[in-house]
Order: structure tokens, then C-alpha cells, then sequence
């Protein structure tokens, strides 16, 4: 049986730190729930008889059925004794994905296809990252450096490895852009807000200071910011080849105070704003930034998130390198299910679309329900094939 093997490994970043050495960072369970029920959302991608690995069972019931679209074979168990596929793709490309790739090498990696394809489609054809330049692209530290190559620093913004440094980057004014004085201390690898640690004022207080001291004996570096006022983040999706560097689109993102994700939306712009250039510029930065990638010798799928926010005193840092993910993101899956979707006739094609996240409400009247509650875990996911003329904004 000819099937690609789609690998849902949303503790992407957890993986990687454990390759830097020390112990291995495991999700807190409600975190791994999460992890596991968003990345089902993966199966947009899956055609004929792929198959999709979640790291555990799904609950019966939970993933939504769609008229028009096989639902794939859920996989689960080790995935070095799961049977060879045609290929893998992979929400980050890590040393495992990429030798079971090679080991079911001459089958692996799928016949190109001749004609356009739709985007949902087109990522098993873009090229895999290569496992250590992904580890680098990710890495927060290489962000900084990246932004400072291109003028797009970020002020206060530095990697401190002990707290004798944080304090004096802290004394020395590391802070001072921020309305309140607080700050994130961020681990070189991470996603979701997992493992920030924050702090407010000239120096570290006991939590954080021990929170840090823990990351800081492991030999681990973090990353510092002073948390500014967010107003609006959007991001970019990038598709970077050998021939160069696609735009796939650009999305607004809504996520939590804490950096949690709760939603998508496409197309960027709002009625109201019409004065509005960051989200050109956003894109603009962000194919710029992927050029910079591509010349590093990064390749595959990625995405770049920028923001904007109000400084202490009340102008606006606009934030054009905010992150760099060197994987697939919630902004590549939204776009794909707007392929995807508006193929089977669900959706328009060129209507706006939210991807919404929740585990308070449920999807409106007209939603397309892609994840529903469970007993105990309410988290539920969903299409707005109405996007803005029905939800509520997302900021």
C-alpha cells in the first residue's frame, strides 16, 4: 500500500532542546492535550491512504468529520516500529523524521507531480530542512542575530547566559520600554509561551531569579525582552526552495497575553483601518528575512511572526522579526485549509477565512467544526468561512 506518513510532533521544540543536551522538557498535560488534538489539524494535507501519527490516542468523537474529505488513519506508538511510507512530512524536521526518511529510501519522497497544484498539496513537494540548519534557523539566539544583520533590533532586547548578567542588563535599563517594567525571559526553544519566565522592575525577584538560575546551571541561555503592549501580530508564511523564496501569505495572528495561540485570520486587512501599512511592511520584512534564510542554506516550509506594540512612552515599536519558525505553523494550516476547503466547493476561494481556537465557546451557526469538546478537555477548533462579517475581531 503507497501512503506518505504525516507526523504531528507539535513538542517540536521540547525535541530539540533535548538535542542540545540536559533533560528532556516535558509538555505539562494539558499542554500535550492541546499538542495532540491541534495536531490533527494536520490531516488537511493528507490524500488516498496517508496516514497521521499523534504522539497519543484520540479520544472517539473528537475530530470532526468534513462531507467531501477522507479522514486519514490515526497512527500512534514509536515511530521508528510504525511500517515504511512513501514519504514524511513532518510539523518540524527533526534528526528522527529525517532518518526514517532515509531508511525507507528508494520509496521516499513522492513522484513530482506534473501541473499547478493547490497549496495543500504542494508542501509534500517542497524540499525538507535539513535537521542541524533547522536547529540554528530556530534558535532564538540566531533570530538576533539575524535582525541586528538587517537593522531590525529590537531595543532591550539581548541573550543573557547567568542572572549576574540579567541584573545588569536589567540595571542598565533592559526594561525601560516597557509601560509596566515587565520583562520574559525566553528559552532559546520554545512555542505557545511554554517555559517563559517573566519578572517586572530593576532586577530579578526570588521566582524568577530561581526559575533562571535552573536554566542557567543547565548551560542554557535566554532570551530577553521587555513585554511591551501588543497591539497586532501578523504573520508570514514562506515556502523557500532552491529557486528562491515564495510568499504563501500573510495572516493576522490572535494569541494569549501569555503567547498562547487562539486564532488565525486571512486576509490581514480590516474595513476600519484603512491607514494601516504594517501589514505590508510585515510581509515585506518577512520575504526579506526569508532571503536571509535562504541564503543560510535553510530550505522547507516556515514562518515568520511580526507585531506591533505601544512603548513606555506611548509611540509604537513595530516588531518585524519577532520569531522565526523553521517548521510548519498554525498560519501554513490555515492557508491550507482555505485550499483546501474552497477545492471541495466550502468554501470561497478568495473569501476570508478565520481558524479559530477555544476552550470557552463553540464554532458560530456557519462554522466548519474541525476538533470538538471532550468530557474533560473542552478544547475545540473551527472554520470561519465568514471571517470578519460574523466573529468577533481578534484583538
Amino acid at each position: 500500500m503507497s501512503f506518505g506518513r504525516i507526523v504531528a510532533n507539535l513538542d517540536f521544540e521540547e525535541t530539540l532542546t533535548a538535542e542540545q543536551g540536559g533533560p528532556r522538557r516535558r509538555l505539562t498535560a494539558r499542554a500535550a492535550t492541546s499538542a495532540r488534538m491541534l495536531g490533527t489539524l494536520m490531516r488537511v494535507f493528507a490524500s488516498g491512504e496517508d496516514r497521521l501519527w499523534l504522539p497519543e490516542t484520540v479520544p472517539a468523537g473528537r475530530v470532526s468529520s468534513i462531507p467531501g474529505l477522507r479522514t486519514p488513519q490515526f497512527e500512534t506508538g514509536t515511530l521508528r516500529n510504525l511500517s515504511p511510507a512513501d514519504d514524511w512530512l513532518a510539523w518540524g524536521e527533526t534528526e528522527a523524521v529525517a532518518s526514517l526518511r532515509a531508511r525507507d529510501l528508494p520509496n521516499s519522497q513522492r513522484a513530482p507531480v506534473s501541473g499547478e497544484l493547490p497549496l495543500w498539496a504542494r508542501v509534500w513537494q517542497l524540499p525538507r530542512a535539513i535537521p542541524p540548519v533547522a536547529l540554528h534557523v530556530h534558535r532564538r539566539s540566531t533570530h538576533v542575530k539575524i535582525a541586528d544583520d538587517l537593522g531590525l533590533e529590537f531595543p532591550g532586547r539581548a541573550v543573557v547566559s547567568s542572572i549576574e548578567a540579567l541584573n545588569a542588563h536589567l540595571a542598565a535599563g533592559g526594561a525601560h520600554n516597557s509601560p509596566t517594567g515587565e520583562w520574559i525571559l525566553k528559552p532559546m526553544f520554545s512555542a505557545a509561551g511554554r517555559n517563559w519566565i517573566r519578572g517586572i522592575g530593576t532586577a530579578a525577584e526570588r521566582q524568577a531569579k530561581i526559575a533562571a538560575e535552573r536554566q542557567f546551571d543547565e548551560g542554557r541561555s535566554l532570551l530577553f525582552e521587555p513585554l511591551l503592549a501588543r497591539v497586532r501580530d501578523i504573520g508570514t508564511s514562506l515556502a523557500i526552495t532552491e529557486a528562491g523564496v515564495e510568499v504563501i501569505g500573510a495572516h493576522q495572528i490572535e494569541v494569549s497575553s501569555a503567547g498562547k495561540f487562539r486564532g488565525i485570520r486571512i486576509p490581514v486587512r480590516d474595513r476600519d483601518r484603512e491607514g494601516d501599512t504594517f501589514p505590508e511592511e510585515a510581509l515585506a520584512q518577512g520575504e526579506r528575512i526569508g532571503e536571509r534564510l535562504h541564503a543560510i542554506g535553510f530550505r522547507g516550509a516556515c514562518g515568520i511572526d511580526a507585531w506591533c506594540a505601544k512603548t513606555r512612552g506611548g509611540g509604537l515599536h513595530k516588531e518585524f522579526l519577532g520569531e522565526i519558525n523553521a517548521r510548519l505553523t498554525f498560519g501554513w494550516l490555515a492557508h491550507a485549509w482555505r485550499s483546501r476547503l474552497s477545492e471541495i466547493g466550502a468554501i470561497s476561494a478568495d473569501g476570508p477565512l478565520d481558524l479559530r481556537t477555544s476552550s470557552e465557546t463553540g464554532p458560530p451557526r456557519a462554522g466548519i467544526s474541525l476538533v470538538t469538546p471532550g468530557d474533560h478537555d473542552t478544547l475545540c477548533a473551527w472554520i470561519d468561512p465568514r471571517g470578519r462579517d460574523s466573529a468577533p475581531p481578534l484583538l
